[in-house]
């Protein structure tokens, strides 16, 4: 009986030992402190109650154990489960917080995984767009390069054919330089050559502007052309020297209508002048000192007469008119021949008419003194001067084509030589 009441004791030490063990254990090992608190008491409790259905004998020997040694245990245990309890809560309030400081750690690092994530997909797509644009930039590098390439071949072919062709053409430029050095020296000709052509061809255009516009409005500009020549400055300085108020035919038909028209009027002054003085003579019964005086005595009679029949009257109409018309025909100007022999007549008239000695009473003072024929006079005479104008134009108009075609002849020459 000592033995069992030994072992039991011994047994309910361990057990108290075991409890207090496993009490530590769940205090240092569980997050739960209230868990860890209530665990060893219900270990206690869950004995108890095993020891209290196993029956009365093991039951009445666990009272009498506890009221032997078991009171100091129980007040060791809830010393132990107080100091449990304090560490228990101390531990959970370190717990909070380390858990608030892992769950601010834990928010700082996904918010730092997010930003990484972020990054590591904006430097994803860079990291695409860069292969895009290396992929890009590789297949326009090939082809610049395979271009080039080709360039180079293309190059070097041709390079080779110029070097193949370096004899020929340093021949060539052998040549050519021949002819540039050439050239240097004699472009001093050539180039005196080319302004005559092109003076001569400018003469040529003014002498043709001048037919339609007229020679005087294109001599200045002929003058400034041909500065260095003599007979061009003499030609253009009788042209230009004549009086700007004299207006002058522009053809010689021009000239050739008027002269006959001029003639015409001195011819019918004339008559009048001769019929006024022979009606004057006749009145006063006056005799006709000469054989003029006698012709003209004759036509006074005959035109006095009218004694002839009416074939006669329609006769002599159309005599005179026949002479009229071959008198037109030969005053009639065709050539620059004919121009001059008409202002040589037109001068000698002029001085025949021109009788200033008036005291004789004679005819040719009574036609030179009348009205109608001075007129005329002056009439023909203001044709003789647009007349003389016109030819010294056309002399000018010819002695500068003459000249033109000789400097054409001559540079032609020079030329072929």
């Amino acid at each position: 009986m000592s033995r069992f009441l030994e072992g039991a004791r011994d047994l309910s030490r361990a057990f108290v030992f075991f409890v207090l063990l496993f009490s530590l254990f769940c205090i240092t090992h569980t997050k739960c402190v209230v868990f860890s608190a209530t665990m060893p008491v219900g270990v206690f409790f869950f004995f108890f109650f095993k020891l209290f259905r196993s029956g009365g004998r093991y039951f009445n020997f666990f009272i009498q154990m506890a009221s032997r040694g078991m009171l100091g245990a129980v007040c060791l245990f809830g010393g132990l489960t107080m100091t449990g309890v304090a560490l228990a809560g101390s531990r959970w309030r370190r717990v909070s917080t380390r858990r608030a400081q892992l769950n601010n750690e834990y928010a700082n690092i996904l918010a730092e995984l997010r930003s990484l994530n972020d990054a590591r997909l904006k430097e994803a797509e860079d990291l695409r767009q860069k292969k895009q644009e290396n992929a890009l930039l590789h297949e326009t590098v090939t082809t610049l390069w395979a271009d080039r390439l080709a360039r180079y071949v293309q190059t070097n072919k041709e390079l080779h054919s110029f070097l193949k062709a370096l004899p020929e053409a340093l021949g060539a430029l052998k040549g050519l330089t021949s002819h540039y050095r050439y050239m240097a020296t004699e472009m001093a000709k050539f180039l005196a050559f080319d302004v005559s052509c092109i003076k001569v061809h400018n003469f040529a255009l003014l002498l043709e502007h001048g037919e339609n516009v007229g020679i005087p409005r294109v001599i200045e500009t002929i003058r400034q052309l041909l500065i260095a020549e003599p007979l061009v400055q003499v030609v253009c300085d009788s042209v230009v020297n004549i009086p700007a108020d004299v207006s002058s035919p522009r053809s010689i038909g021009e000239c050739s209508s008027s002269f006959v028209f001029c003639m015409e009027e001195l011819d019918q002054a004339i008559e009048a002048a001769v019929l006024r003085y022979v009606d004057f003579q006749s009145d006063h019964g006056t005799k006709a000192p000469n054989a003029i005086c006698d012709g003209v005595r004759k036509l006074t009679s005959e035109a006095k007469l009218n004694t002839f029949s009416k074939g006669d009257i329609i006769m002599q109409k159309e005599q005179r008119a026949l002479r009229d018309l071959l008198l037109r025909d030969r005053r009639q100007l065709h050539t620059t021949e004919d121009l001059r022999s008409a202002l040589k007549y037109v001068e000698t008239v002029s001085d025949e008419l021109c009788y200033e000695n008036a005291k004789d009473g004679g005819l040719k003072a009574s036609v030179s003194g009348d009205t109608a024929v001075k007129v005329a006079r002056e009439q023909l005479l203001l044709w003789r001067k647009s007349a003389a104008v016109f030819l010294v134009q056309q002399q000018a108009k010819e002695v500068l084509g003459a000249y033109q075609l000789l400097l054409a002849e001559t540079l032609t020459k020079t030329n072929s030589g």
